[in-house]
C-alpha cells in the first residue's frame, strides 16, 4: 500500500538539536486514535441495545470522552470537556486529516522545544479551540489542536517549508521516498479548505471559529516562544 503525505517542517535553525523520536506526539496522536475507536464502538453499542458493551458502562464512555453528542448539552456538560473535546472526531476524514496535520506540527515544535512545550501548548490550545466551538458551533477535533501547533510554527519560522513523501507499507513502514515540498502557509491553507469541503459534503457547521481561536493562540505563543531557541 501506497501512502502520499506530509513528513516534517523543515528550515530548522541551525542549532537546532538532531530530531529524536517525539514520543509526546506520537502518544496524544494514539490516544485520539483510541478514543474515536472506544466512542464509536461504545456508540454502536448503544444503538443496539448494549451488545456489545452494556448501556451504563456505554453512556460512561460516551459522556467521559467528550463525544460532540454531549458536550452542547447544558445538563451533561463536564468541566474537562473543553479538553477532552479534540479527542472526538465525526469520521475518518476528520480523524484522519487531522492527525495528518497534528503529527507534522506536533512533532517540530516537541523538537525544537521539547515535550514539556508542546504538551504545555496543547493544553492550552485544546480548550481555547474546543470552547470556540462549543459556543459558534463545529466540531474541533484534534484539527483544532493543529491548527494552533501550525500558527506556533509558522510565527517562529515564517519561511518554512513542509516535506512531502510517499511510503510504503507491508503491515509496517518499509520505505519512504522524498516528493516535495510546500510553504507552510499553503499546508495551513490546504488543511483549511479539506475540513471546509468535508463539512460541506457532510452538512456540517464549519468549524471556523475553532481555527480562528486556535490560531490567534498558537501565533500567541509562537511569538512569545521566539525568545527561546532550539533545545540543545
Amino acid at each position: 500500500m501506497l501512502l502520499v503525505h506530509p513528513t516534517d517542517i523543515d528550515g530548522a535553525p541551525a542549532a537546532a538539536s538532531p530530531p529524536r523520536r517525539a514520543w509526546a506526539t506520537w502518544a496524544v496522536a494514539g490516544l485520539a486514535a483510541s478514543a474515536f475507536v472506544v466512542d464509536r464502538v461504545a456508540c454502536w453499542s448503544l444503538e443496539h441495545g448494549g451488545r456489545l458493551i452494556g448501556e451504563r458502562a456505554g453512556r460512561a464512555i460516551t459522556l467521559a470522552v467528550a463525544s460532540s453528542r454531549c458536550y452542547r448539552d447544558a445538563d451533561r456538560f463536564q468541566p474537562w470537556q473543553p479538553w477532552t473535546s479534540a479527542l472526538i472526531h465525526d469520521g475518518w476524514w476528520q480523524l484522519l486529516a487531522g492527525l495528518a496535520a497534528f503529527l507534522v506540527a506536533g512533532r517540530a515544535v516537541e523538537r525544537e522545544l521539547g515535550a514539556a512545550a508542546l504538551v504545555t501548548a496543547i493544553l492550552t490550545l485544546a480548550p481555547i479551540s474546543g470552547t470556540a466551538a462549543i459556543l459558534l458551533g463545529g466540531d474541533p477535533g484534534i484539527g483544532g489542536v493543529a491548527v494552533g501547533l501550525l500558527a506556533l510554527m509558522l510565527c517562529r519560522r515564517p519561511r518554512a517549508r513542509v516535506q512531502w513523501g510517499v511510503s510504503y507499507y507491508a503491515v509496517t513502514v518499509v520505505g519512504h521516498v522524498p516528493l516535495f515540498s510546500l510553504a507552510l502557509t499553503d499546508v495551513i491553507a490546504g488543511f483549511l479548505a479539506q475540513d471546509a469541503a468535508r463539512c460541506l459534503i457532510h452538512h456540517q457547521a464549519t468549524p471556523w471559529a475553532s481555527w480562528l481561536a486556535a490560531g490567534l493562540a498558537g501565533a500567541a505563543l509562537g511569538f512569545g516562544s521566539r525568545r527561546y531557541g532550539p533545545r540543545a
